[in-house]
């Protein structure tokens, strides 16, 4: 689940998830895994990509 907080002026979403350590071999939830963080910084009024349907994102621009 992100972790959302706002600045003046824009809308951040902090994503952790958890990805094959080898996407070539991998071996399922009990294989090797890493980490990975990404952030998500949105117009206020704006939302974030986690908080929209999957189906509705590619509509908006």
């Amino acid at each position: 689940m992100p972790i959302f907080f706002r600045r003046p002026g824009f809308v951040c979403a902090d994503h952790f998830l958890d990805v094959p350590l080898d996407h070539a071999e991998p071996s399922g939830p009990s294989g090797p895994s890493i980490q990975v963080y990404g952030r998500e910084v949105v117009a206020p009024g704006k939302s974030c990509a986690r908080s929209t349907p999957r189906s509705d994102r590619s509509a908006r621009s």
